[in-house]
């Protein structure tokens, strides 16, 4: 999203290779808003499409004019980062501390905060079953064995 971020704030128009994870949301979202195109990875081979791909962002003055309409809208948006920063500051220290405003992680004990006590129960249930298929191997291979020493001793007499 960072690329995407940078490209849309200086007004560029991008063509997107989405490869993972939200990169393929974040791809169409700038070819829906009209600031970019966004090529599968495996059209990655096709020079054809590729190269077409890059001719029509560089020569199709929509796209240029949509990414340095959507850099002017982020310039330009009601409230800057800056501002939102000085209105929470100036909230708090009107208000101070407010309850209703407070998470209540704050009065979570490190046990509860880290979940340790869910973290034992999944860990002691996972031993519990190692135990029981070890010893249920164990028995199963002293039986095994049983049997075969009883036929070996009935082979012999």
């Amino acid at each position: 999203m960072n690329s995407i971020l940078e490209s849309a704030h200086r007004g560029v128009p991008i063509i997107s290779v989405p490869l993972f994870a939200d990169q393929a949301r974040n791809a169409k979202m700038m070819t829906r808003l009209g600031s970019g195109i966004d090529i599968s990875r495996f059209d990655l081979g096709d020079v054809e499409k590729f190269s077409s791909s890059i001719k029509k962002v560089l020569t199709e003055e929509k796209y240029a004019a949509t990414a340095k309409r959507v850099a002017f809208m982020i310039k330009n948006r009601p409230m800057n980062q800056t501002d939102v920063f000085v209105k929470h500051v100036e909230f708090a220290a009107q208000f101070g501390a407010v309850p209703a405003m407070t998470s209540l992680e704050i009065n979570m004990s490190f046990i509860e905060y880290y979940m340790l006590d869910a973290i034992a129960l999944v860990i002691s249930g996972i031993l519990i079953l190692f135990v029981l298929v070890c010893w249920t191997l164990k028995y199963c291979g002293q039986f095994i064995r049983e049997r075969l020493l009883q036929k070996q001793k009935q082979k012999t007499q």
